[in-house]
């Protein structure tokens, strides 16, 4: 999202036959590095162990407000779930 480009998907070479959208050209497969300008984008994350998640970002618009902090720092946001059972 910073960088305003969307990496490739390694490894992906053609579409199974069961994924019309995507042989119809209704979804697309990123194949090599592409511009992005900004709004909705969905990850996905399917683990070894069970943990699946997607989440939908959307990106800020890059107001820079200089407060006397110097650019550049790490940010740190920690992200934690607990399960209910």
């Amino acid at each position: 999202m910073e960088t305003g480009i969307i990496p490739p998907t390694i490894h992906y070479k053609t579409p199974r036959k069961e994924l019309t959208p995507i042989i119809e050209g209704r979804m697309n497969v990123v194949t090599e590095p592409t511009s992005w300008n900004g709004g909705y984008i969905g990850v996905n994350n399917f683990g070894f162990g069970g943990g699946n998640c997607h989440i939908l970002l959307k990106s800020n618009p890059k107001n820079k407000i200089n407060v006397g902090i110097p650019d550049g720092l790490p940010i740190s946001v920690p992200i934690s779930a607990y399960p209910d059972s």
